[in-house]
């Protein structure tokens, strides 16, 4: 049995090191069982600042209460699909002098909030 040459193997960690980070980037998180969260219960029911986000128009901003403080600043991004193929949209709040970027989604009918998985991350 021959040995693979060094660059066949480093092209092979190179090719799993590169499906591993576009999962990682595009958000992919294992899909939940319709009608079940994460811990094995009724499905939540719909966000209201998901919801009230999901109707702004593209680019438009707004006063309103967020996760992370009462009056935040909210901006609306276009919408996208996800890599689970659910719709969202991407969200900037702003919030006591910090960014925070997330998204919002429509899951098993309703719209949820998500945190950005590279939230701290230069952009």
């Amino acid at each position: 049995m021959k040995k693979k040459p060094m660059t066949m193997r480093m092209a092979a960690l190179w090719g799993f090191s590169v499906v591993i980070a576009a999962a990682l980037a595009s958000g992919c998180v294992p899909p939940r069982q319709a009608g079940q969260d994460a811990a094995g219960g009724a499905a939540p029911a719909e966000d209201p600042f998901a919801a009230a986000v999901a109707h702004m128009a593209p680019g438009t901003s707004a006063v309103m209460a967020s996760p992370y403080a009462r009056d935040s600043v909210v901006r609306a991004g276009e919408f996208y699909t996800s890599g689970l193929g659910m719709p969202c949209r991407r969200v900037t709040v702003l919030a006591q002098g910090v960014e925070h970027r997330l998204a919002i989604c429509r899951d098993n009918g309703s719209w949820q909030t998500f945190g950005a998985i590279f939230e701290n991350s230069q952009r």
